[in-house]
Formats: structure tokens, C-alpha cells, sequence
């Protein structure tokens, strides 16, 4: 997919969040006011060495988003693949924190959720198409026909 779209976004917010697991873990574990909404934290509990350990650790994982989501070319086949894991990402973040309350409260984690799944559907319907050198040929000449009738 070419700079600009979605898949950018989206390794935007990975990389953005990987660096806070990183560098400021803490804000996982409070409260944040967002325009007169208070998200709930991630964790309920204390941060713990083991807690900022795996906090870190998710960190990592959303750095490899970044880097995956930013540098591959989407098409067709890998968007699929990539939109598979996103809903699974998604999914696990939703229902994980579903899980703590037993009901809908706004947490962090849906955040991450309402992320993932837009990425989904970004992968899965509007990835590029799939080129080969007959087809990017063709593209080419089309290109250069167009420009050829233009300096007529």
C-alpha cells in the first residue's frame, strides 16, 4: 500500500504505543481523561517489576507492527494474512478486557481493539493489487501512452 493510507495509521499507533510501553509503561496503569471521557487503565493493579517487564514485552511486539505495518507493500495475499492477525489482535484485546469487568468499561484496551479492527478492514478490503511484471508492463504502457497522447 503506498505511504499515506491506513496501514501507515495504524503503524503510527503502534509505534507510538510500543515507545510508551517502553519509556512510560506507567500510563497503563492510570486512569486518562480524553475529552471529558475517563478511559480506564489496562491493569487495575499496581505495577509490579513482572507487570512493566510484560509491559515492555508488548512494546516490542508493537515495534515489530510498526516496522511490519509501515515498510510491506499490502496486496492482495499478504493483506489477508496480515488483516487474519489484526482481528485476532483485536479480538484478544477487546474480550481480554471485556473479561476484567464482565461488562463494557471504557479501557485502554479498546482503544488498541477500535485500532485493530479498522486495520482489518483496511487490510482485508483495500489492499493493492497484486503485480506481476505482465501486469506492471501493461500499467507502464498504458502510463506512457497516455503521456504520449497528452505531448501531442
Amino acid at each position: 500500500m503506498p505511504h499515506g493510507d491506513f496501514s501507515d495509521k495504524t503503524a503510527y499507533f503502534c509505534f507510538a504505543t510500543g515507545m510508551i510501553a517502553y519509556f512510560k509503561p506507567d500510563i497503563y496503569f492510570n486512569k486518562i481523561e480524553v475529552g471529558g471521557f475517563t478511559m480506564e487503565p489496562m491493569f487495575d493493579s499496581s505495577p509490579t517489576p513482572e507487570m512493566l517487564s510484560l509491559v515492555a514485552i508488548l512494546g516490542s511486539f508493537l515495534t515489530l507492527c510498526f516496522l511490519t505495518f509501515y515498510i510491506v507493500r499490502w496486496n492482495t495475499m499478504n493483506g489477508k494474512a496480515a488483516a487474519l492477525g489484526l482481528f485476532t489482535m483485536a479480538t484478544t484485546f477487546a474480550y481480554q478486557a471485556y473479561k476484567l469487568d464482565g461488562k463494557f468499561v471504557f479501557r485502554q484496551q479498546y482503544v488498541f481493539a477500535l485500532m485493530f479492527y479498522l486495520a482489518t478492514i483496511h487490510f482485508w478490503f483495500f489492499a493493492n493489487p497484486r503485480w506481476t511484471s505482465v501486469t506492471l508492463k501493461a500499467r507502464e504502457e498504458k502510463i506512457a501512452a497516455k503521456k504520449a497522447k497528452k505531448s501531442q
